[in-house]
């Protein structure tokens, strides 16, 4: 069927359209498909008009048949609405005085718009393929089950509304004229960077645009948006911003960092000594490491901080853009305090060599040799050979003689008092008697005391007391008096035993 007049649908009329319907506005022919609250039924293989004019009411014309498919080139003007019931629908560089509505309700049909369009309209339908490229004056997508995908860079010449579904770029950009706005974009609806393709923004003047953008991974899909608003600046004639978003690190981020899996590209042209806002929106699952340590970063050749971040979303003022990310340096950790080395034991303190005597502990003492005078008939006594070594048993005296006057003697003699062991005062050995000589008597203090008051005719007393150290080395009595020796209180200090070998008195 073909056509070269007019063909009217009346109000309440349908036309019916069994086979492939073709009309051709020659300007000869001047014919129009009118159709004022009627219904086209296309049940044929196709509808193709050069020149057509859809100005029906709610539903101007369907597409019934599986097969069929509608294609509008030239210039065709349509006002009512169009719907395609798994069918295809192209428009071929349609005319921009379109106001109605294009719905495919079908599970497998394409509408390919090519030209430009003043409006399209993909609402309510399940699964049917939509393809774009060429201008669109206003674009709505509120369709959950069917994403719209470009065959070719396609250009917003006033807005696009993003309520469900989703604009998939690929290899080919999107672009919004000066005025152009993009509103709606959430998680459910966005325009995904999917490929190559980016969003361009033109700008005349100093203003704000939101990047509806965002990305995926498999069936994952994340909405990161970024909003640029000038607040000053130079735009010269087709000035325009280039954005994308890519869902990785920075390879110029350095190491040893915490890092945002995600930078957004911002390219300007034709914009010179500008100041901008910028707010970027990132995701929980972005981050690597720990977030509080993570600061918002511009790379332009060299990295900068700028901003700051609260609640996933990177803001601040900027006065040069390039690639936007967040990143911060590991701190050093905290060294972990070592212990010093533990210090090695002293030895022990030498134990003196036992006294092969009375298995006691003593200290050597040099000779306390020499002789003094303690008067006429003195009952006095000396001390000799008190030595670490000695071959005379303490049990024994070493010499024992007769004085008259109390001197020293060397020989022999009689009687005698053995001289037994323990502890005296101190540490020294217990003198356990006192020998008896002419003038001699027993002491009257205890047998491990040597000093005090000695008695006999003409004893002498002993009356102060003198102490000697003794510390690992033998005291030297030599140049001492017997008088000096005995005329005070002699007591040995030390925490060994002392061996006395001999006493003599005289």
């Amino acid at each position: 069927m073909s056509y070269g007049g007019a063909i009217y649908v009346a109000a309440t009329g349908t036309l019916n359209i069994t086979a492939t319907f073709s009309g051709n506005t020659a300007a000869k022919d001047g014919g129009a498909i009118a159709i004022a609250n009627g219904t086209v039924n296309v049940s044929g293989s196709s509808f193709t008009s050069n020149t057509a004019t859809l100005d029906g009411g709610a539903i101007a014309m369907i597409l019934t048949n599986q097969n069929a498919s509608l294609t509008l080139s030239g210039t065709n003007t349509f006002s009512g609405n169009t719907a395609a019931n798994g069918n295809d629908i192209s428009l071929e560089n349609t005319a921009a005085d379109k106001t109605g509505t294009l719905t495919l309700n079908g599970t497998t049909g394409t509408l390919d718009v090519y030209g430009d369009s003043e409006r399209v309209s993909i609402v309510d339908n399940t699964s049917s393929r939509v393809y774009l490229k060429g201008t669109v004056g206003s674009l709505t997508l509120n369709n959950a089950n069917a994403d719209v995908t470009l065959s070719g860079a396609l250009t917003i010449a006033n807005s696009l509304t993003l309520t469900q579904g989703y604009l998939w770029l690929g290899s080919y950009n999107v672009s919004f004229n000066d005025y152009a706005t993009c509103s709606g974009g959430s998680l459910n609806s966005m325009i995904l960077i999917n490929g190559t393709g980016d969003v361009i923004k033109y700008f005349e003047d100093a203003g704000s645009f939101n990047f509806q953008i965002g990305t995926v991974s498999g069936s994952t899909k994340t909405y990161t948006p970024i909003s640029i608003t000038f607040t000053s600046g130079y735009f010269a004639p087709g000035a325009y911003l280039d954005v994308r978003v890519d869902a990785a690190k920075n390879a110029n981020i350095p190491g040893n960092t915490y890092y945002l899996n995600r930078y957004w590209t911002v390219t300007p042209s034709g914009i010179s000594s500008y100041g901008a806002n910028v707010s970027a929106t990132y995701v929980a699952t972005d981050v690597s490491g720990t977030e509080s340590i993570i600061k918002p970063q511009r790379y332009s050749g060299i990295w900068n901080q700028f901003g700051s971040i609260l609640n996933h979303v990177i803001t601040g003022a900027v006065t040069g853009f390039g690639q936007f990310t967040a990143f911060g340096t590991i701190p050093s950790p905290t060294p972990t305090p070592v212990p010093p080395p533990p210090q090695p034991t002293p030895p022990p303190a030498p134990i003196p060599a036992p006294n092969p005597i009375n298995n006691s502990y003593y200290q050597s003492i040099s000779d306390i040799g020499g002789s003094g005078d303690f008067g006429s008939d003195s009952g006095s006594f000396i001390t000799s050979a008190l030595s670490m070594e000695s071959s005379v048993p303490s049990n024994a005296l070493n010499s024992i003689g007769d004085g008259e006057n109390g001197t020293s003697v060397t020989g022999g003699g009689d009687g005698g008092h053995e001289i037994g062991a323990g502890r005296g005062y101190g540490m020294g050995t217990r003198l356990g008697g006192i020998a008896n000589g002419e003038h001699g008597a027993s002491s009257s203090r205890p047998s491990n005391y040597l000093g005090g008051i000695v008695d006999g005719e003409h004893a002498a007393s002993l009356r102060e007391e003198r102490i000697f150290s003794m510390n690992d080395t033998a005291l030297d009595f030599s140049g001492m008096s017997v008088y000096d020796k005995f005329e005070k209180h002699i007591a040995f200090k030390s925490d060994t035993d002392i061996l006395l070998d001999a006493f003599i008195a005289v």
